[in-house]
Formats: structure tokens, sequence, C-alpha cells
């Protein structure tokens, strides 16, 4: 009894009560049968056979180190591997979406430079899409960081030795007079760029465009030479009277000490200064507002 309900509904010795064996029934194909054949699993009684199943089984999990419906399939002829890839995330412990892939900037990364958080981001894209492993998306990314990372330092490093030069060669020219030429052509770009109506902020950032420090932070008196020279002949091309109508009230200074005197006659208490800000006319104060922070600028330094 016990070998019939092995065989699923067989007769005694093994058949299928039409004198036929189990394994020539109805559940099993060709070449099922020929695989049971050449395995010796043709027995009469089932039974006999179902040791010899578990054991082989068993045997070829602990070969393989791995259970049989973990077993891939190799990637067919014609299909991309990075979709045989993507079909097995699961398996190969790939991440299942592309957050997985993200990637923060490296702890050295400059925090004047900005991480490109496009970049990165197309990157998690194309690591998700080719079934990269998260520690070789974390090297190739972390190389290209790298580069760029040296790249910016290359760049700020030339431009120093650049202004270092040409620096260099205006002193050579002219000597113990480099400072006033500096001053003035500092002075000569603030009153064009207030005449412009440039903000604080607006002209800080002409100026380092234009690779002009205007004296202020570590930087304070570089610059570039042919920038000094453009804005030194600017400003003797200017004359006082010119100097006077772009800086809105005063002529430009050559000297701190000058700056104070200047500005002391520009808030005096009968000045247009005073007198705005006694009445609180917003509007004048505006207007001479450029003219206060280029002498007291100037008056600090």
């Amino acid at each position: 009894a016990a070998a019939a309900g092995a065989g699923g509904g067989t007769g005694a010795g093994g058949g299928t009560g039409t004198g036929a064996k189990w394994w020539e029934g109805a559940d099993y194909a060709d070449d099922e049968r020929e695989w049971l054949k050449a395995r010796g699993y043709t027995e009469d009684d089932p039974a006999k056979v179902m040791p010899k199943v578990v054991k082989g089984h068993r045997a070829a999990e602990q070969r393989l180190g791995r259970g049989l419906d973990t077993i891939m399939d190799r990637p067919a002829k014609d299909k991309p591997l990075a979709e045989w890839l993507a079909a097995n995330r699961e398996v190969l412990g790939l991440p299942a979406a592309e957050d997985g892939y993200k990637m923060d900037p490296p702890g050295d990364w400059p925090r004047d430079q900005a991480w490109d958080e496009a970049a990165e981001t197309r990157a998690r894209k194309i690591g998700h899409e080719h079934g990269v492993t998260p520690e070789a998306h974390k090297a190739y990314v972390g190389m290209y960081a790298g580069i760029m990372k040296q790249l910016g330092a290359d760049a700020d490093q030339g431009l120093k030795d650049a202004k270092a030069a040409t620096m260099t060669e205006l002193t050579r020219e002219f000597g113990d007079k480099t400072p006033a030429l500096v001053a003035r052509s500092r002075q000569a770009f603030q009153a064009v760029a207030q005449q412009a109506g440039f903000s604080e902020e607006q002209m800080t950032m002409a100026a380092r465009s234009l690779v002009l420090d205007v004296g202020e932070g570590k930087d304070k008196g570089a610059g570039d030479a042919l920038v000094i020279r453009l804005f030194g002949a600017l400003a003797g091309m200017m004359g006082e009277d010119s100097a006077v109508a772009l800086t809105k009230g005063g002529p430009l200074t050559d000297t701190p000490a000058e700056a104070r005197a200047q500005m002391a006659e520009f808030t005096k208490p009968d000045g247009d200064w005073a007198k705005a800000a006694a009445a609180n006319d917003m509007a004048t104060l505006n207007r001479l507002k450029p003219r206060f922070e280029a002498l007291a600028r100037r008056a600090a330094q």
C-alpha cells in the first residue's frame, strides 16, 4: 500500500494498473524518461527510487553551495548582459532602484568647489541600468571626482601663478609707485561700478570675474596686472572732475588718509548725507550710499 501511494496510484509491482511501469505514465515526457533511465531511477517500485532522488538532490546543493532555486541561467546568446543582470538583481545582491547607487561627495572634496549633483544623478541611472555593483560604482564615481578636484586645483594654481607673474612685471616697471597705481585702479573700478548701479555684492562678483581683487580677505593686494593697468589708465583719463561725477560727490582717493578726510566732509552735520539721514530720506540715502561705502572701504585699509 505504501508503494502504491508513493507511485501515484500504481498497482503491485509499480505498474499503472494497465501493465505499464510508473515512469512510463503520462506524467513524464520522453526526455524525462530517458533522464530517469540514465540515472538508474527506473525501479519497478518508486519507493526504492525516492532515497536516490533525495540524496542526489542534496548532494547537488552541497556541491554548489546553494539551493537549486538560486541557480541562474547563463545569458542568452543575443541578450545584452545588462538585461540579464537586471533580471537577476535580487540573486546578485544589486540595488533594486537608482537610489541604491547614491554617493555623497568624498570627504576631501573642496568646500569651495560645487559638487555636480546632476552628473551624480546620471551616474546613478547608468549604474542601475547596467547592473553595476555598488562597489564598482563608488570606485568610478570616486575616480571622476578626483579628476575634477585636481582640474579645479590646477586651474586655481594656474591663475595664481599668472597673477604673480604679471604683478612681478608690473612692479618691475612701476617700482615704488605700484601701490598707488593699484589703489587708483581699484578706485576707478569702484567708480564705474557705482555709476552702473552695482550693489556691493554685484561689485564683488564683477571684481572677481575681472581678476581684480578689491582689497578684501586673505588675497588683499592681489590682482591681474593687465586689469590693473586698464583701470589705472582709466583713472588717469577721468581726471578730478570726472572722478567727482562718477563717484557721486567726491574725487578718487590715493590713500586711506585722504579717504578718511573725505568721509569726514561727506558726513558733516550740514552735509547731504546727514540731512537725508535726519529726514529719513531713503531715496537720497540710497543715491549716496555707493559713495559712502566706497569711502568707508578705502578709509579702513
